[in-house]
């Protein structure tokens, strides 16, 4: 197999998977140019590759855990499911010797094999990350309503259960091991101790049982909402897609699209989610509290990877390290938000 042509800071190529093993395995033709970083991706590496057969998005799977597998199967039947009900979504492309989303390939430089994931390219331009407008509010509130009605239905619930808040003792490590690390922003960890506290209690109170939820994407905001030819919008990034409670999901989607400040928006997503068939849905603190939960859940994930106790590639953890205070300052607004939500969309 010849050399892979690449561009990028030497440090970090070797790290890459490789683009001629990736065209390979999921027969996409020879590549054609250096596979290219994209940004604005959350929690693995994002590519495109541009080959004799078209032009593909590679993705690198570098959030793993426990199940991870298991769960990204079933994210992918919720992923075709949806293709078959007409929603826009970038096409994936199947492993051929397995028929699943996922493969496994060399790096550049050795080394353990890379996972990923090959979709077809969309043009467009990622939606911006403020209060979207009122067009693309309209559509993702009817895309929800349309994702909650698909019917796929999972064995096992479990995988895609509400988030626990960290413990007070896990939180408690998560303080002292950035404090030990020296970040600038270790300071502000510590006062997060009380909310977390009542976002556990919360968020505890009353779990929705297991027939009480929806088949959902589990992520659709702005950074995974693309805007294609005349601003159409299309969604991305099914890899979480699963199982969640209505109410918690909605309340989510629309907050986020209206980046918790624009309640006007917020109000169009609602709408448009009704209009499009979704049910009518409680929306208090008690529904939000999972929305904190999950929100928690992912500013202790980049704090752990910021300061090393979760292994990443050396960039993935620097932009994790800007995105923590990022996360901090967002917690506030959404406590407050979720304090006055009754208030706020009378």
């Amino acid at each position: 197999m010849a050399p892979d042509p690449v561009v990028g800071p030497p440090d970090e190529v070797v790290d890459w998977p490789s683009a001629r093993a990736v065209a390979a395995l999921f027969a996409l033709g020879d590549p054609i140019g250096p596979m290219v970083p994209v940004g604005r991706a959350r929690s693995n590496r994002v590519f495109r590759l541009r080959t004799e057969g078209g032009t593909f998005a590679v993705k690198e799977m570098l959030d793993t855990g426990s199940a991870w597998e298991e769960n990204l199967e079933a994210a992918w039947g919720v992923e075709l499911r949806a293709i078959e009900a007409g929603l826009s979504i970038p096409h994936p492309v199947p492993n051929p010797d397995e028929g699943g989303p996922l493969g496994w390939v060399p790096r550049l430089g050795g080394g353990d094999d890379a996972a990923v994931r090959v979709h077809h390219w969309v043009a467009g331009t990622p939606c911006p990350r403020g209060p979207v407008t009122p067009k693309v509010a309209r559509w993702a509130g009817g895309a929800l309503a349309r994702i909650h009605g698909l019917g796929v239905t999972s064995p096992d619930p479990t995988p895609y259960a509400r988030p626990e808040p960290p413990s007070e003792e896990a939180w408690a490590e998560v303080v002292r091991a950035g404090e030990a690390a020296g970040v600038f922003w270790a300071p502000v960890l510590r006062p997060i101790g009380s909310l977390v506290a009542v976002v556990r209690e919360r968020a505890g109170a009353a779990p929705p049982p297991p027939d009480a939820l929806v088949v959902t994407h589990g992520s659709l905001d702005q950074s995974n909402i693309g805007l294609g030819g005349r601003g159409t919008p299309f969604l991305c990034d099914w890899d979480r897609a699963g199982l969640r409670p209505p109410a918690e999901d909605l309340a989510a989607t629309a907050l986020n699209l209206g980046a918790w400040m624009d309640f006007d928006v917020v109000r169009v997503a609602l709408g448009a989610y009704g209009a499009a068939g979704g049910r009518e849905l409680p929306l208090g603190e008690n529904e939000l509290a999972g929305v904190l939960a999950r929100y928690l859940g992912r500013l202790v994930f980049n704090i752990e990877r910021a300061i090393g106790i979760r292994p990443a590639p050396a960039e993935v953890a620097r932009r994790s390290s800007r995105l923590v205070p990022e996360l901090i300052d967002g917690l506030g607004l959404r406590a407050e938000v979720v304090r006055r939500i009754d208030q706020l969309l009378s």
